[in-house]
């Protein structure tokens, strides 16, 4: 799962083919087909992956946000603010999913004061 968070993360989700998933997983495109179906379908499982309590540590402790980016080597730049640059002008289920994400670190940011 980080392996496939990193790879939407470092090439975008509409430069990232199915193809690239199935290197990057190290599996066969029939194997990713039927664990998740398609690239939606993943990226929804991830919202329920390791990332949770890393985001909520990140929240707890802000100052440590680039350290925390640092050693999981993770490109710099936002998720959420990648995701709304690269989709959400024409796709209107990624507005839903930036919508939730801010929710969710809304309640997420509460819960951590």
């Amino acid at each position: 799962m980080e392996r496939a968070l990193l790879l939407f993360w470092s090439r975008g989700y509409g430069e990232t083919s199915v193809q690239d998933l199935v290197d990057a997983l190290v599996l066969e495109r029939g194997s990713l087909y039927g664990a998740f179906g398609d690239k939606r379908q993943l990226v929804a499982a991830l919202q329920d992956g390791p990332v949770l309590p890393a985001l909520r540590e990140v929240l707890a402790n802000p100052a440590r946000a680039q350290e925390y980016a640092s050693d999981a080597g993770v490109p710099q730049g936002c998720m959420i603010g990648n995701t709304t640059a690269e989709l959400v002008p024409y796709d209107a289920e990624a507005r839903e999913i930036v919508a939730r994400s801010h929710v969710l670190i809304d309640a997420l940011r509460a819960e951590s004061a």
